[in-house]
């Protein structure tokens, strides 16, 4: 049997400023379009969706760093996160598009607003923290899950889950009850606090979004916490070039849990 070039994975490398390696997945066939994840992951959190958009589209998905296959150094600065996302894209050959969750669409803000070389962009929920709600999040909430982590991941993971995302004691218990699932989220325990420190330090400026003019579609699950959608909706409303789509019946990780839905939005946004 002939293998179908869109199901095979190459794996590439690129090196960021500081010296650290990104490990870069590439699959499927078409344009390319750069897939940056959120917390507390690695590139296997777009295993569910991939097969919805890699008949069409190049997928080039990554490890962040100290995440899978992907290195880092000490100590973690945001800034060398967005110097990775530059060494991705020179990696692949940009300009290219780009798809980000949660904290890895913060991130993608952030290196859109230092003008990376990227096209459209589609955002799911990133976790803006409004003022009303600042008081809410707990300022220290990086440092001491990177405390935590070096002795106790559980508890650092459980912290981070508790205080950031802002999960319930029930969501956390379930999850903790999937035994794989919960030793690849102790795996990356560390890089928790990398994430707290993104959506932490992370300050709505409308000056400095108004300045990116790219082509972008704010994703947004029907069932989300209030906060998410209010985070949403203000992007939209300020960034120049940008539309919401809501996902029905789904919430932080509608990507994950309904990718059909999904790719029904991402794929004539990048068709256009």
């Amino acid at each position: 049997m002939t293998a179908n070039p869109t199901d095979e994975t190459r794996q590439l490398f690129a090196t960021s400023s500081d010296g650290a390696t990104i490990a870069i997945y590439e699959r499927g066939s078409g344009p390319p379009l750069l897939l940056i994840h959120g917390a507390l992951m690695d590139h296997h959190g777009w295993n569910a969706l991939s097969p919805h958009l890699r008949q069409r589209l190049t997928l080039y998905t990554i490890d962040r760093r100290g995440r899978g296959a992907s290195t880092g150094t000490s100590p973690y600065a945001i800034e060398r996160e967005i110097e990775d996302v530059n060494a991705v894209i020179q990696a692949i050959g940009g300009p290219i598009d780009v798809f980000a969750h949660s904290s890895g669409a913060l991130l993608t803000l952030l290196a859109a607003e230092r003008g990376l070389p990227m096209r459209r962009l589609i955002l799911y929920e990133p976790p803006i923290i409004l003022e009303s709600l600042r008081p809410l999040y707990p300022i220290d909430l990086s440092a001491r899950v990177a405390a935590l982590a070096q002795t106790d991941p559980g508890l650092a993971v459980r912290a981070f889950l508790r205080e950031g995302p802002l999960w319930s004691e029930a969501e956390i218990e379930r999850l903790a009850a999937e035994p794989s699932r919960w030793a690849a989220l102790l795996r990356m325990a560390p890089t928790a606090a990398y994430d707290a420190a993104i959506v932490g330090s992370y300050r709505f400026d409308p000056d400095r979004l108004r300045r990116i003019a790219n082509p972008t579609l704010i994703l947004a699950g029907a069932v989300s916490p209030p906060w998410y959608r209010g985070a949403a909706d203000l992007l939209t409303d300020t960034l120049p070039n940008a539309r919401l789509a809501v996902i029905p019946g789904q919430g932080h990780m509608g990507f994950y849990i309904a990718p059909d839905l999904v790719a029904a939005e991402v794929l004539p946004f990048l068709s256009k």
